[in-house]
C-alpha cells in the first residue's frame, strides 16, 4: 500500500515532463539476457525521490505516454491519472488520455482502490504497457478522482502494483502475471537490487544471475495469501535491540516497498523513543540529531538470518539539528504486527518469489555497512 504521510520527497533524478517521454532505445528501459540463466528478464533502472520510495519509467498506450510509476508491493494494480481528471489530481504533471491511444480498451468496470491514507476512484482499461520495444497486454485503473491526503502527487504519475496475487474483484491476474503468460519473463519473481546504500538500484522482472545478485539470497516462507489480504506477508521470529532485555516474538509482517518507514508494534517504539527526547508534533516524533549516538541498533530475526538496522539509517535530518525516526508506531486494528518499508529495504537487495511463496534478502548493500 502507498501511505503518503510516511514520504519527505526530494528528487534524486530532477526529472520534468519532457524528460518522461524517453525513447524506446533509452538506457533507462532494457531488455537484457541473464548470465548463467540462459532466459530473459526485464532490468529498470530506479529513480528515488531523495531516501523515500522507488519509480521507474513505463509508455502505456499506442503511442506510448509515459508515466513515472511507484513500485508498490502492497497494491495489485497499475494505475495512472485520467487526463480528465478532478482537481485533487491536478498536480500530476503526466496524466494518460484514452483518446490518444489506439489499443485503448475500456472494460466497463469501477475502480475503486484504497491504498493507506487515501481512496482512488476511476474505471478499469486494457492497453499495452510498453518496456523498450517489448509490449504487455495488461489491465490498468484509470483514475479520475482520489479522496484523501494528495500533497505529493506531483512528484510521480501513478503506481505499479506487485502484490504476489490479484486481489482486486473481477481481475484475474496481476501485470507480473501477464508478463509470464506473455512470454515476456520466465518465471514470476521481481528483484529490487540495490548499490551505494540505496541511493542507486535497479528492479528485475523475471529470474536474475549471480551478476545481479553475487551475495546468498536468503529466504523467508511467505503465509498463505488467502488470509493474509493479497500480501507479502511473512513471520518475523522476534524484533528486539541491542542490549535489550526484552523483545517481541513471532510477528506477522508486510514487505511493503510503497511505504517509507518501518512500522512496528507501540510499545517496543515507546521504548525506543524514551531513550532520547523526542517530541510529537502533527502525529509524528522529532528527535535532536545527536540522538543519532545514543539509539541501539535494531534487529530483525527471521528462522535462520537477521536483519540489521544502524541508527545512522532509522535518523533521518530534516533540517538543521532537526531529525526525524523513519520507524512509527503501527495502527491498531491492523491484520498484521509489523511492515518493513524502504527506509529498511533500501540497504538490502530484497528478492520477491510468487513463484516459491517466498521472500529472500541478500545484503547489507554496499555504503549500508
Amino acid at each position: 500500500m502507498f501511505v503518503f504521510y510516511l514520504i519527505y520527497f526530494v528528487c534524486l533524478n530532477s526529472i520534468d515532463t519532457n524528460a518522461v517521454n524517453v525513447t524506446s532505445n533509452s538506457p533507462w528501459l532494457r531488455r537484457v539476457a541473464r548470465e548463467n540463466v540462459g532466459k530473459a528478464a526485464i532490468e529498470l533502472l530506479l529513480f528515488e525521490p531523495e531516501n523515500s520510495v522507488y519509480y521507474g519509467i513505463f509508455g502505456i498506450g499506442s503511442p506510448p505516454q509515459y508515466f513515472r510509476l511507484l513500485f508498490d508491493t502492497g497494491s495489485s494494480i497499475i494505475w495512472v491519472s485520467d487526463e480528465r481528471r478532478s482537481t485533487e489530481l491536478s498536480m500530476i504533471k503526466n496524466a494518460y488520455d484514452p483518446n490518444d491511444s489506439k489499443t485503448y480498451i475500456n472494460t466497463g468496470r469501477e475502480f475503486t482502490g484504497t491504498y493507506g491514507n487515501y481512496v482512488a476512484k476511476g474505471h478499469v482499461a486494457i492497453d499495452l504497457v510498453k518496456i523498450q520495444s517489448f509490449k504487455l497486454s495488461t489491465h490498468f485503473a484509470v483514475v479520475n478522482n482520489v479522496q484523501g491526503h494528495t500533497n505529493p502527487f506531483h512528484l510521480f504519475d501513478g503506481l505499479f502494483g506487485l502484490a504476489p496475487v490479484q486481489f482486486l474483484s473481477r481481475l484475474d491476474s496481476t501485470s507480473l502475471d501477464d508478463m509470464v503468460t506473455q512470454g515476456l519473463i520466465s518465471r514470476h519473481i521481481f528483484s529490487f537490487v540495490f548499490r551505494r546504500g540505496g541511493a542507486d538500484g535497479k528492479i528485475i522482472f523475471g529470474e536474475f544471475s549471480e551478476k545481479d545478485i553475487p551475495e546468498e539470497v536468503k529466504y523467508v516462507p511467505l503465509l498463505d495469501t488467502s488470509v493474509t489480504g493479497g500480501h507479502w506477508m511473512i513471520l518475523t521470529s522476534m524484533v528486539l535491540y541491542e542490549n535489550a532485555f526484552d523483545w517481541l516474538t513471532q510477528l506477522r509482517t508486510v514487505v511493503d516497498t510503497g511505504t517509507v518507514k518501518v512500522l512496528m508494534p507501540a510499545p517496543l517504539v515507546q521504548s525506543l523513543l524514551t531513550r532520547i527526547w523526542a517530541q510529537l508534533r502533527n502525529n509524528e516524533y522529532y528527535v535532536p540529531c545527536d540522538a543519532i549516538a545514543a539509539m541501539p541498533m535494531l534487529i530483525f530475526q527471521f528462522e535462520y538470518f537477521k536483519l540489521t538496522w544502524e541508527p545512522r539509517h532509522y535518523i533521518l535530518q530534516i533540517s538543521r539539528g532537526v531529525c526525524q525516526p523513519r520507524f512509527r508506531a503501527m495502527t491498531p486494528g491492523l491484520p498484521y504486527d509489523m511492515l518493513l518499508g524502504m527506509a529498511l529495504l533500501r540497504h538490502y537487495t530484497t528478492v520477491f518469489d510468487v513463484t516459491d511463496r517466498r521472500v529472500g534478502f541478500a545484503g547489507p548493500v554496499d555504503g549500508s555497512e
